[in-house]
């Protein structure tokens, strides 16, 4: 069998093999191959971020379809190649003009005018800006597979994701969760803010072992003092002041290695 294309160039499959899946706005999706997956799922993020969320139920949103262009017998649709998708059919159906507001409208045309090759050309057409048969809920791939201004705007679209990763500072500073102070413990408390440095230099497990091991060293060192009281006092000759600091010392010694036993039980229970 001869193989078939979309009206816009791309290869047509009946079954969905050759394709990719991605997810989108809280959907599952097919694209034509990873690099429309990537335009595509770009659209569908500030879509949702910019326009109006994604609705989800059966039969409103999807990508491939094997099937041709509504009215024709010859045309294969976009959706053949996995090169189209519908978002929000229900709220927005074929040939009904204006159903998204002139705001959502041109936050549309403004998302597909920034998904570009590397000319600055949109690669994307929309539905609602059809001249003839209006499609508000149609988005799809505008240019052919063999002119490789699609993987130009996928590849963009990478660059620009790895930009805004690095665009995180050690300087920045975290606000802290409960969960986060619950994890560090101590003083922190909620709305406290921690920099990135900070955060990645003492995570809250090494910040919290930190200060568990600041407050035993503070009782071992207080126990030393008092037995160290002790001594002084036995030099002195004054057996009374000896057995009283002897007494605090050992009670002190005792106290500090129970709390360590109960650290050491508690730690290695975490670990488990």
């Amino acid at each position: 069998m001869a193989q078939r294309f979309s009206q816009n160039g791309w290869p047509a499959y009946p079954t969905t093999e050759r394709f990719t899946r991605f997810t989108a706005g809280g959907n599952g999706w097919w694209a034509a191959n990873d690099d429309v997956a990537v335009v595509f799922g770009e659209f569908i993020r500030r879509f949702v971020a910019e326009v109006e969320p994604i609705a989800g139920p059966v039969l409103d949103d999807w990508s491939y379809a094997n099937r041709l262009v509504r009215g024709s017998s010859t045309v294969v649709s976009n959706h053949g190649s996995a090169t189209a998708i519908d978002l929000n059919a229900l709220q927005h159906p074929r040939g009904v003009h204006n159903t998204f507001t002139p705001a959502k409208r041109a936050a549309m045309r403004r998302i597909r005018n920034q998904i570009t090759d590397a000319s600055g050309r949109p690669v994307l057409r929309l539905g609602l800006d059809y001249t003839g048969t209006v499609d508000d809920m149609h988005v799809e791939v505008n240019v052919t597979p063999a002119s490789g201004l699609i993987k130009q705007a996928a590849d963009k679209i990478r660059h620009q994701a790895t930009l805004q990763e690095d665009d995180v500072s050690f300087a920045d500073t975290h606000k802290l969760t409960e969960a986060d102070v619950k994890a560090y413990g101590g003083t922190t408390k909620v709305g406290d803010r921690k920099s990135y440095d900070e955060i990645v230099r003492f995570p809250p497990a090494t910040a919290r072992l930190r200060a568990e091991l600041a407050a035993q060293n503070a009782a071992t060192k207080a126990s030393i003092d008092a037995l160290t009281k002790a001594v002084t006092a036995l030099a002195a000759g004054s057996a009374k002041d000896v057995k009283a600091a002897f007494d605090a010392g050992i009670k002190g010694l005792e106290q500090a290695i129970a709390d360590l036993d109960v650290k050491l039980v508690v730690t290695d229970n975490d670990n488990g």
